[in-house]
């Protein structure tokens, strides 16, 4: 009972599924066969048409049969009649240049006329017809039914749009179809060139990224095509397959390139920036797996990659547009115009829009329409760029006349600060110049006077201390008069921008010598080095004077014989005479209880403090000799007896 049913099962899907195809007389329109034809899928894989003659078919019910089940094989079977023999009058196209195996039985009358075997694992050489895709000549040895039998294998998606027609009428259509195709790879290839052009002129990685998108999706329509195949590398099967991948995956990560960097992504949208990284990582599983043999799973990688992150550019592409980010725009039209050419292909696959010429090149004719849009995007950016750039010269200018007027009234401000500096050095030298003669009075009246006979000893010492701070002095002359001179050179290149007959070149040009010229003599540093070399010479004309101030306090030669005067100043300006016998060889502590001033003679009390400061010294000195190690201490205190 089972079987009966399955025999009328099988019986009424053959008597109202397939139709015989007629074939015309004239060169007409090519046919799709899709309605006409019936299906077996065979997971067997049996490689001959006889070993499935009798299987039960079920009938297509579409124009363009799909089949979805990866390690399956198909077998496709039609009928067409004829009135007469006839032999390659009529062509038969299965219009997907993916197809792994496609083998090709053509039978009449239970005798086999003719057997194809061919796909884009076979040498493009197999191929019966050299065309992108594939096409086989038909052929009948009388009037009446041939039949025809397709066997297709394939991991991929097997798509099959099949048509039918005379051999006038593919010439017809594949001139027009190669006529599109080479207008698209001609228009994708001026529009590298120009934007490699463009990328070497402005060295803008938006162009670097933009002209590997081009050419991986150019190639990669190629491959799709079966153009690659036909054109470049014929006899190389496995170059094509693992190309369609590999390429597919290129553009994929060219475009998340180009869209991360044009869009700024980093900056303007850093959440969408982190989720690109996920599809770059899947495209390049999806060629890994192709690599090591999993093709199906690659297939599936790029579909799903190709879907969602097409959706995801729209997504952030519109929130950009949202925020306000001119560059979005552009993206999101361009972008918009390749999903409608996806779009219309896929309809077209489906059976809902037509299967012309148009149709089949949806995806071309988006691409191309992306493509050209992106161009006007980055010269649109460019220009832009170029505006900005033009506002910031703008600005620079009037930062620069700005910069002149405060060079004006730097210029101003050194000049009287050099001549501030000026004045205090002619002041400290003429102060030196008479502290120097000071001394020398003083000197020829310590040695004229009687009281300081004693201090012969000492004139080594004194001539010491005060040779210190002269020397200093000296020293400090040399480089305040170089750096004087470095302030009157810079004095004299600001007074050259005084000049009116200067053009603004020659105005900049002198502003940029100034300004390196104030990084060569580091203005700053010349300032506080001018500073410290004036308080030294200071400091060196004060010690000169505390030391010459300590002679006049020590002799009195200017007074009268009794005197109020202070003895805890005298014996300061006593110690102040012997410092330089002390040095490091002896500890002073002054301990004064601020005595009041006493009526004395005050020359020969300090005459006194000096014999008896001299004996300690002399003493620390001699106790030295004997002990390296000793270091003595001279306490000098002053005390207040009671009444």
């Amino acid at each position: 009972m089972r079987k009966l049913l399955f025999f009328l099962g099988w019986w009424w899907s053959t008597l109202m599924g397939a139709q015989t195809l007629h074939l015309p007389t004239t060169s007409g329109e090519l046919q799709l066969i899709g309605k006409h034809s019936e299906y077996l899928e065979d997971q067997q894989h049996h490689r001959t048409w006889k070993a499935i003659e009798n299987a039960p078919f079920a009938p297509v019910q579409e124009d363009i049969a799909l089949f979805n089940q990866a390690y399956s094989s198909y077998w496709l079977r039609f009928q067409y009649s004829t009135n007469q023999a006839f032999e390659h009058s009529y062509w038969l196209e299965v219009r997907n240049p993916l197809l792994d195996s496609l083998d090709v039985f053509i039978v009449q009358n239970g005798h086999q006329l003719a057997e194809f075997h061919t796909g884009d694992h076979w040498p493009f050489d197999s191929r019966p017809l050299r065309y992108n895709s594939f096409i086989f000549p038909l052929s009948a040895e009388a009037s009446g039914t041939v039949e025809v039998y397709l066997r297709i294998r394939s991991v991929d998606q097997k798509l099959l749009p099949v048509f039918v027609g005379s051999r006038e009428a593919f010439y017809s259509v594949k001139g027009n179809q190669e006529l599109i195709f080479g207008m698209y790879i001609g228009l994708m290839l001026v529009m590298f060139l120009y934007n490699s052009f463009i990328y070497f002129t402005t060295r803008d990685r938006s162009y670097l990224y933009y002209i590997g998108y081009i050419l991986a999706l150019l190639i990669t329509q190629m491959l799709l095509e079966g153009f690659a195949y036909r054109r470049l590398f014929p006899g190389i099967p496995w170059m094509h397959d693992f190309g369609v991948v590999l390429f597919s995956a290129l553009t994929g990560w060219a475009a998340i390139a180009f869209a991360r960097h044009f869009l700024r992504m980093r900056t303007t949208a850093p959440r969408f920036h982190s989720g690109l990284y996920l599809f770059q990582l899947t495209y390049a599983l999806a060629v890994l797996f192709r690599a090591i043999g999993y093709d199906l799973w690659s297939f599936r990688l790029l579909d799903i990659s190709g879907m969602t992150s097409t959706l995801y550019g729209v997504a952030f592409s519109v929130w950009l547009v949202k925020k306000g980010y001119r560059e979005a725009r552009f993206y999101l039209v361009a972008w918009i115009f390749f999903i409608i050419g996806i779009l219309v292909f896929v309809l077209k696959n489906f059976g809902v829009l037509p299967f012309n010429s148009l149709s089949s090149s949806a995806v071309q004719i988006g691409s191309a329409a992306e493509i050209i849009l992106l161009s006007f995007a980055l010269g649109d950016r460019i220009n832009r760029l170029q505006r900005e750039r033009e506002i910031a010269q703008k600005q620079s200018l009037e930062l620069l006349k700005e910069n002149e007027r405060i060079v004006r009234e730097q210029n101003v401000y050194l000049e009287q600060k050099v001549e501030e500096r000026t004045l205090e050095l002619q002041e400290a030298n003429e102060e030196l110049t008479v502290t120097l003669e000071h001394l020398k009075e003083t000197q020829a009246q310590l040695v004229d006077a009687e009281k300081m006979a004693s201090l012969g000893q000492l004139t080594a010492g004194i001539a010491h201390e005060i040779n210190n701070p002269i020397n200093f002095v000296s020293s400090n002359i040399l480089p305040l008069q170089r750096d004087i001179q470095d302030l009157i050179e810079l004095i004299e290149q600001y007074q050259q921008l005084e000049v009116d007959e200067l053009n603004e070149e020659e105005r900049l040009k002198c502003v940029h010598e100034i300004i390196q010229f104030k990084e060569e003599i580091d203005l700053d540093f010349l300032r506080t080095e001018i500073d410290e070399l004036i308080k030294g010479i200071q400091n060196g004309a004060e010690r000169t004077a505390e030391i010459v101030r300590g002679l006049r306090t020590f002799s009195r030669l200017d007074e009268e014989d009794f005197k109020d005067s202070d003895i805890e100043s005298g014996l300061d300006s006593t110690l102040t005479l012997l410092n330089n016998r002390m040095r490091d060889n002896v500890v002073l502590q002054k301990d004064y209880a601020g005595l009041p001033l006493v009526n004395c003679n005050a020359g020969k009390l300090n005459q006194v403090f000096m014999n008896l400061i001299t004996n300690a010294i002399q003493a620390i000195e001699i106790r030295k000799a004997q002990e390296p190690s000793h270091r003595g201490v001279l306490t000098v205190r002053t005390e207040k007896l009671a009444e």
